[in-house]
């Protein structure tokens, strides 16, 4: 063959290549959308829109919605305040003689001091179980809300994964 000919070798060579580089260059696409969810952004509504309305559609592929999706409504509850509920004596020392009003006998005054001192500790103790339940309750659902965002982005790689392999499809038959 003569240098102003390109051998059929060559050519088969730089159309392999050329097909290998635009399926990585799709995988790419594909698995930097898959894992786009692990940074906990949502979809952009018009590519929601173009993905899920338009082409699963034209794909015939049906998604399933996720089930968790009413648990990342944000609770109305607010966290417990530091203060204690509870009033006694030790904690606050203003009520202590309208308490111990009538108490007369040492011992008596002694039991109630222990006493408040118990349900003084018992009450702190309920705070802060009720402070770490409301911590974990906000951190289960900040997970359930990612976990939905993640699924959204998998479910968006998928309907892109589909349309990019007709695409690549149709470009090396042509």
């Amino acid at each position: 063959p003569t240098s102003e000919k390109l051998p059929l070798i060559g050519l088969y060579y730089g159309v392999t290549i050329s097909l290998v580089s635009f399926a990585t260059g799709l995988s790419v696409v594909t698995l930097n959308l898959h894992h786009r969810g692990m940074r906990g952004r949502r979809i952009p509504p018009l590519l929601r829109y173009i993905v899920y309305e338009v082409l699963a559609k034209v794909l015939l592929i049906r998604l399933e919605p996720d089930k968790r999706s009413h648990l990342a409504t944000k609770s109305t509850d607010q966290p417990a305040s530091s203060s204690s509920g509870h009033q006694c004596g030790i904690c606050h020392p203003q009520l202590l003689p309208a308490v111990m009003k009538g108490w007369t006998d040492r011992a008596s005054v002694e039991t109630l001091l222990s006493l408040s001192v118990i349900h003084c500790s018992v009450g702190r103790l309920a705070d802060r179980l009720h402070v770490a339940l409301d911590s974990h309750k906000r951190r289960l659902e900040d997970q359930d809300r990612r976990e939905e965002i993640s699924m959204e982005w998998q479910h968006c790689a998928l309907v892109i994964d589909r349309f990019l392999l007709w695409v690549f499809i149709v470009a090396t038959i042509t």
